[in-house]
């Protein structure tokens, strides 16, 4: 039987100092002028960051917020959204990231689908009357300006200093892209953050000294990393414009800001790499940087390694109903130079993973591909008001005694016990009794010379079903991409079509927009 058992979790009852409330507190109290998070706005001190989470935690208190009750965050990446994420876990209120950029309709059905108490907008946000109902908004001007708010802004505390809410409650709710459907909240508990918090201190070191640039919007939980980690650690967060971050501002933050931490997608990696800013990383103080969300190849991460040798890599795994990231594998000079594929790593301390065929039985051999089930204090509570489709991705039947994710990705372990993603089991075809992997062939396009970007994926259009590959290539046509790539990869594995795009279409956490491409097919 090849599960791995759950390694021990950091303990969720005694004060943590990985939760981020009760680390606010004691830095405002022991280094108040440290920096704690700025924006192109902004810059807060400890003691400022805590004296504006305790006025606004008081003005959703004097609005009726309680323990429980959820508030939608529709608003841009800034210090002020920190503040209010902040503000919801000191007063016990779940907080509810509404993407900024995303269509009404898609933001009024989150709020309608989670009732929300109210939702955060900045000062002067305009919305329809249909929305305004349904999100019940509060500027942050408005909020700011509730009457009595300082007076009730200090929670209560237990004896030992943690916020009186339980390990088990539910601390926020991140909506899923909804790719496959109506998009549905994930819930995640407060020992399920700080047990990813602590992980994600021990795996890239961080340190009061941190300086940390986070690019990911704050709706992905991608992001969740760079805000929980830093401050639970004393460390400095400074928060990019909100929108796409192009390489000559990215290399001029880290400059300017002294950036020693930063973790982005594989997508904005290779922007980076292909940018002629480049060769200013090596005059960076940029220690670690964490890459997830998607698939990377040794060859882009090698180009940093280039011009910053000293840099440490990390790609990390981790859907977002396990909690951000379960598994992490730091890739270095020799690891690329290996020509082995970049693996997810092994499981994460409170972490356990288990393989299992198509016939819901164990996986027991090295090299034989499973779907990946996640055990462990990271495992969501369950989709808000889904029980159905709950119980069909948290099994119990599957490892006995436990309760385990099905995330729905094909995964091998190595020999050494490593593990390898393969790809999404929906991401694979069968042709003429030949398995066909979308990683293996967007693999192939990356390999082309002159392809600077590239994505292949299944469509099923009137029941058929085809394989169409994307590139970004500006000085290379459709058929020369075609003819380079079939000196890679047999014919079975050929695209039925290859489109050459002047760029990928990205949604807002960096990953490819399958929808929109499939359109331009």
């Amino acid at each position: 039987m090849v599960s791995v058992p759950v390694a021990p979790a950091t303990p969720a009852t005694a004060p943590s100092p990985f939760d981020v409330v009760h680390a606010l507190r004691r830095y405002a109290a022991e280094a108040p002028d440290r920096p704690a998070v700025k924006d192109a706005a902004i810059a807060l001190s400890y003691a400022q960051l805590r004296e504006r989470v305790d006025l606004r935690a008081g003005a959703l208190a004097r609005r009726g917020v309680g323990p429980g009750d959820r508030v939608g965050l529709h608003l841009p990446n800034s210090a002020e959204y920190v503040v209010t994420i902040l503000a919801c876990m000191t007063v016990g209120a779940i907080f509810v990231p509404v993407p900024y950029s995303d269509p009404e309709s898609r933001v009024r059905g989150i709020a309608l689908d989670c009732g929300v108490t109210l939702t955060v907008v900045p000062a002067g946000h305009a919305l329809s009357p249909q929305a305004d109902a349904d999100l019940r908004p509060v500027g942050l001007d408005a909020l700011d300006a509730t009457p009595g708010a300082a007076a009730t802004g200090e929670p209560a505390e237990e004896p030992s200093g943690q916020p009186p809410f339980g390990a088990d409650d539910i601390t926020y709710l991140v909506y899923t892209s909804g790719t496959t459907g109506r998009p549905k909240g994930v819930m995640i508990r407060r020992a399920s953050l700080r047990n990813f918090v602590a992980n994600t201190v021990s795996a890239f070191q961080l340190e009061a000294g941190t300086r940390a640039l986070c690019v990911s919007p704050f709706h992905f939980d991608g992001s969740f990393g760079s805000i929980f980690s830093v401050l639970a650690l004393g460390g400095s967060l400074v928060i990019a414009r909100h929108g796409p971050l192009l390489p000559g501002e990215f290399f001029r933050l880290l400059l300017d800001e002294g950036i020693t931490h930063t973790s982005f997608s594989p997508s904005l990696l290779r922007l980076l790499t292909a940018s002629r800013d480049l060769p200013r990383l090596a005059d960076s103080r940029l220690r670690t940087v964490g890459l997830g969300g998607e698939d990377c190849t040794p060859q882009q991460i090698a180009l940093l390694l280039q011009h910053r040798p000293e840099l440490r890599m990390f790609n990390r795994y981790g859907p977002t109903e396990t909690t951000v990231v379960v598994a992490t594998h730091q890739v270095t000079r020799a690891w690329c130079e290996s020509g082995r594929k970049i693996p997810l790593g092994t499981p994460d301390p409170g972490i356990g993973f288990h393989l299992v065929d198509a016939d819901g039985q164990l996986v027991s051999e090295p090299g034989v591909p499973g779907e990946l089930c996640v055990s462990g204090v990271q495992v969501m509570a369950g989709y808000w008001g889904a029980p159905e489709v709950t119980a069909r991705v948290l099994r119990t039947d599957l490892v006995p005694g436990t309760t385990v994710y099905r995330t729905g990705d094909l995964v091998e372990r190595t020999p050494e016990g490593l593990y390898v993603y393969l790809d999404r089991a929906d991401n694979v075809v069968k042709r003429s009794g030949n398995r066909i992997s979308m990683t293996e062939v967007t693999a192939a396009l990356l390999d082309v010379s002159g392809v600077q970007d590239a994505v292949a994926l299944v469509d099923r259009p009137d029941g058929r079903t085809l394989i169409r590959a994307f590139v970004v290539a500006p000085d290379l046509d459709a058929a020369r991409v075609r003819a380079e790539l079939l000196r890679r990869i047999p014919a079975y594995m050929n695209p039925d079509s290859l489109t050459v795009l002047p760029e990928i279409p990205l949604l807002g956490a960096g990953k490819p927009d399958t929808r929109r491409l499939r359109a331009l097919a």
